[in-house]
């Protein structure tokens, strides 16, 4: 439900209040325990000029600082992506990721079920004689996972980061219509803001034969649960991102289509 329009206390300061008129904040701010007008305050002097192309933009709303009832966080004129979405896109991303980790790692991976299969046959014929196993040492096995997470690893990165630093979206998220953008201001991330994006979550893939690569990138991930108003995971702070919602692309344009103010694309 949209909150109608009137004066309310700005979410950023609230010392101040401001006219809220269905859409956006008008005019500038009153004093909290001012009297506010009956009306929409008087229009606002003509705009000084914009920055020039790559210039900073107005701030998004601030993080952790509530929004009143039915106000939607935008950041540059974009919606919070929807949580849902954005899981659709991150696994659409770890399933092409899994696909072409695969076919790379082939060889490896033959070469690791052929040196733990007398482990694995010793344990099975043990449990079938109702016997504890001893199975023979495997000192080949580690160094043949390792080379599996590390190629895993730079697999999901050349996957991910070129894709995010040129136009925020990879195929998953394109798909599922979100875009990581920056927090400071509109454009590309960049390669520097991309990697710091995808460190926290691609550097701990190596700790998966340890079990704690996935404790790590969950603990990443579930913190957009409980971040207001940005939804912001802990990939996200770490790179000063925020993950919106992007409207589709219209058939044979190759741009993208009109967004709807307040509702998913």
């Amino acid at each position: 439900m949209t909150l109608p329009p009137g004066w309310y206390p700005d979410p950023a300061d609230r010392s101040t209040q401001r006219y809220w008129d269905g859409e956006g904040w008008l005019g500038a701010p009153l004093p909290a325990d001012a009297p506010p007008p009956a009306g929409p305050p008087p229009p606002a002097p003509p705009p000084a000029p914009a920055p020039p192309a790559g210039g900073p933009a107005a701030p998004p709303h601030p993080a952790g600082v509530p929004l009143p009832p039915g106000v939607p966080a935008l950041v540059h004129g974009l919606p919070i992506a929807p949580l849902g979405a954005r899981l659709v896109a991150r696994l659409v991303d770890i399933a092409a990721v899994g696909l072409l980790s695969l076919v790379v790692n082939s060889w490896f991976l033959w070469k690791l079920g052929q040196v733990m299969a007398p482990a694995v046959g010793e344990i099975w014929a043990a449990s079938r004689r109702g016997e504890v196993a001893d199975p023979p040492a495997t000192p080949d096995a580690g160094r043949y996972l390792i080379a599996v997470l590390v190629l895993t690893a730079a697999m999901w990165a050349a996957y991910e980061i070129p894709a995010l630093a040129q136009t925020g979206q990879t195929p998953g998220k394109r798909l599922a219509h979100v875009r990581v953008v920056r927090l400071d201001q509109p454009g590309p991330l960049g390669v520097r803001r991309a990697i710091m994006r995808w460190n926290p979550l691609g550097l701990a893939t190596v700790l998966w034969c340890w079990c704690i690569g996935f404790v790590l990138q969950f603990v990443s991930c579930a913190v957009a649960l409980l971040d207001q108003p940005l939804r912001q995971a802990l990939h996200d702070r770490a790179a000063q991102t925020v993950v919106v919602a992007a409207a589709p692309r219209q058939p044979g344009t190759g741009a993208a289509g009109p967004h709807l103010p307040g509702g998913n694309p």
